[in-house]
């Protein structure tokens, strides 16, 4: 995507179809864009002698989004090195997660990027951070007295890190089975919420103090034990009189694979001074009976709670905060409250705050738009740590 004007042309080469790259112009911010959707047709449409391309003494900003599988991304940004980078603009290439497989294959990744990129060009990112609700987090906690009063061990319980999808892999099996859940949802989109749910305040909304935070974090976790992880893989099923396969079935996967479907980690602590001994729960799986990604509050009990005997059989319970981020986008708390009527009978409340689903349908469109048109508009939480940071599983 770059800017230029409203055209439309054809490319073709020797032994090859003619090719035609339609293209729309979009008024963005005042701004105009191109927007071709294979990088490998850019030689013919540009390369062309006397500059007499499409942008023929035009200053040409030029932005490349990988939504390719991992083990071309070095192939795919050789070749727009050498066919589509700007000569008199910006270039910049948006890398979605996974970053690597692990920090050996992270790191290696950055050194093959940086042989045609400088790091400030390099944006990787993790769509889910720009889901309204996540974005929402730290506004929540840092502009809410009442939250960031609460947010640290002496009033919180345990915090719950739930993603679950209701269909299995479909297809997808030759990157699924090379990841799994825990590389492909836990470390990714998990521990980024998980990490900006539990950050100290940062310096400023800057990405790099974010990002400075946000590691801060994770150096403070204890290393996970293999007891208390739960994995497991889905099996054929019947819902609904329809039948579903086992991941195995699928044609895509090995019949003998072992890679996980479904994870639990039943305790991640972070050694410092406001989460010392709060254990944080991350469930994630595929196949499950429900789709939906939450997180879940849950606070202490009142010490010495006078109305305890008024709860009947769930005794006294706890209030819980529930930052539901999809489906049915809403932030809610539940508290205790007195039924109407005569005694003194309690229940629980929510009070609720829920988002308008057309406020939500263009997350992954605006984190695109701000890394075009400026770096100061991406939300800072999205774009991961710039040396490739990860936490291997």
């Amino acid at each position: 995507m770059f800017p230029a004007g409203e055209k439309s042309d054809e490319v073709g080469g020797a032994g090859r179809n003619r090719t035609t790259i339609k293209m729309s112009r979009s008024i963005l911010f005042q701004a105009r864009f191109i927007v071709v959707s294979n990088a490998f047709l850019w030689n013919a449409y540009y390369a062309r002698p006397n500059g007499q391309g499409a942008e023929a003494g035009r200053i040409s900003n030029r932005m490349f989004y990988l939504s390719v599988p991992p083990n071309v991304f070095i192939d795919v940004v050789k070749c727009a090195s050498k066919l589509a980078f700007s000569l008199n603009g910006w270039t910049r290439v948006i890398v979605e997660k996974p970053f690597g497989r692990d920090s050996e294959s992270s790191a290696a990744l950055t050194r093959n990027l940086k042989q045609y990129l400088e790091e400030d060009q390099i944006f990787r990112i993790d769509h889910y951070l720009g889901k309204e609700l996540v974005e929402n987090l730290s506004v929540l906690r840092f502009t809410n007295l009442v939250f960031e009063f609460l947010w640290s061990s002496q009033y919180i319980q345990n915090v719950q890190l739930i993603f679950s999808e209701d269909f299995g892999i479909e297809g997808r099996g030759r990157y699924f089975d090379n990841y799994g859940i825990i590389r492909d949802i836990m470390q990714n989109h998990l521990l980024q919420i998980l990490a900006l749910f539990a950050m100290e305040t940062p310096v400023s909304l800057d990405a790099e103090d974010i990002r400075n935070e946000k590691v801060k974090v994770l150096r403070c976790m204890k290393p996970l034990l293999l007891d208390d992880v739960v994995i497991g893989q889905y099996k054929s099923h019947t819902k609904d009189g329809i039948s579903y396969p086992a991941y195995i079935d699928d044609k895509t996967v090995a019949n003998d694979s072992l890679t996980p479907t479904f994870a639990a980690a039943a305790a991640i602590f972070i050694n410092n001074a406001r989460w010392d001994g709060v254990p944080f729960l991350m469930k994630a799986g595929k196949a499950l009976h429900t789709k939906g990604a939450q997180i879940r509050v849950q606070f202490r009990h009142v010490p010495g709670n006078l109305y305890k005997k008024s709860f009947g059989t769930d005794l006294d319970r706890a209030n819980e905060l529930v930052i539901r981020m999809q489906p049915d986008e809403a932030i809610y708390l539940k508290i205790n409250n007195k039924i109407p009527g005569l005694g003194v009978r309690l229940d629980r409340s929510n009070l609720n705050l829920h988002y308008a689903a057309s406020s939500l349908s263009l997350s992954l469109s605006k984190l695109r738009l701000g890394i075009c048109c400026s770096d100061s508009t991406i939300p800072p939480a999205v774009v991961i740590t710039a040396s490739g940071h990860s936490y291997d599983p």
